[in-house]
């Protein structure tokens, strides 16, 4: 047997153990049930009138009396202000609007509510986010059962072309791959920008939401994993968001995402570093990436001598394992993702493609200084 093939054999039996331990000896939360459900709904909607109105729509189906909504707005000139007032929301009016990003005005608003308010959690939605009918109540349940943050199934608004099919996809990549296996194993989940809640006695105690990167939302995930802050994702509870229909549109989306995420861990000084289970599905996920490469190497090399072959074999194999891999999301999901008929099959054979252009973006956001926040057009649906 190659010597290489061998090596990377035996690293990926030894990953596989490891994880399989891992879930085996990993501890459950122990979660305090919570008796009370009084909560707000958060909606930072800068500009946004074109998709508000359908967002508020099916907010108030579910939860009739609007005066637990808050509409944050930088300018009273804004036509999101008199949209919100017919649906009789509360509209915020940040005093500071200078700096742009979401988290400055997350932590602006809740800042004024808690000087005259108490709220059991919080509810944060973006303005183009549609709930299903049953969102509110599903997220309730785990926020009785005592988990302090949950987020919910981010499902596509609109699959109108390969890019927004294929950018919807990622966000069922990232809860059904990677928060499902947290779920299992017990750690803190990565939130995914919108559609989530938190427990009100965690806003208490930060006195607002001082998450203030490109990417608030992943560096608030970090300051979970450091607190030990007991969450879950929920794939019962889902709502809609409506994805770019443009390739460099998206690609600038996913930069910004990755530059936020790069400065979060700066801020946060390495905080996932301090939970043994995540250390121990870092270096698993780690030895089993190095032994899947020396595998297909150890393939390689057996079949073919010429090293182009070699590099385009590996590739094929890269792009037939994300094939498999978006195939897989599919068919745990089936009925659930806004994607239909023709566009499922092109798909599965273009997000291998749509994935790879993720190497411009983690270079854009290397090399990139003082990337600053920048506004995605919403066009609703």
């Amino acid at each position: 047997m190659n010597i290489i093939f061998f090596i990377g054999l035996t690293l990926d039996i030894i990953a596989i153990i490891l994880i399989l331990i891992n879930i085996i000896f990993s501890t459950n939360k122990k979660l305090t049930k919570n008796k009370n459900s009084n909560y707000a709904i958060l909606i930072p909607a800068r500009d946004e009138s074109k998709v508000i109105r359908n967002t508020l729509k099916h907010i108030k189906i579910q939860n009739k009396d609007m005066s637990n909504v808050y509409v944050i707005i930088e300018d009273k000139n804004d036509p999101t202000y008199n949209i919100a007032k017919e649906f009789n929301a509360n509209v915020y009016i940040r005093k500071k609007p200078v700096k742009h990003k979401k988290g400055y005005a997350l932590d602006e608003c809740l800042k004024d509510i808690l000087k005259t308010k108490h709220y059991d959690l919080y509810f944060i939605i973006d303005a183009d986010n549609i709930l299903d009918k049953n969102f509110i109540k599903n997220m309730l349940k785990y926020w009785h059962k005592g988990y302090e943050v949950t987020t919910g199934f981010r499902n596509t608004l609109n699959s109108k072309n390969l890019v927004s099919s294929c950018s919807g996809l990622l966000f069922c990549l990232h809860n059904t791959i990677l928060n499902k296996f947290r779920n299992i194993n017990n750690l803190s989940v990565i939130l995914c920008g919108s559609g989530f809640y938190i427990d009100g006695k965690i806003i208490e105690k930060l006195n607002g939401f001082p998450f203030y990167s490109l990417t608030e939302d992943f560096e608030f995930s970090l300051y979970m994993s450091e607190k030990n802050i007991k969450s879950y994702y929920a794939k019962d509870c889902i709502y809609y968001d409506e994805q770019p229909t443009s390739l460099k549109v998206s690609i600038k989306q996913r930069t910004r995402w990755l530059k936020g995420q790069i400065d979060a861990k700066k801020l946060t000084n390495n905080a996932i570093k301090k939970n043994i289970n995540e250390a121990i599905v870092m270096i698993s996920s780690v030895i089993l990436f190095i032994g899947l490469a020396l595998l297909l190497i150890g393939m390689a090399t057996s079949l073919f001598t010429n090293i182009f072959k070699i590099i385009l074999f590996i590739l094929l194999e890269l792009y037939l394992l994300l094939v498999i891999m978006t195939l897989y999301l599919y068919l745990c999901d089936w009925k659930k993702i806004n994607i239909h008929g023709i566009k499922r099959l092109t798909s599965i054979i273009f997000n291998p493609l749509f994935l790879s252009t993720y190497l411009i973006c983690y270079i854009k956001a290397i090399f990139t200084k003082n990337l600053e926040w920048g506004k995605i057009e919403h066009k609703g649906m």
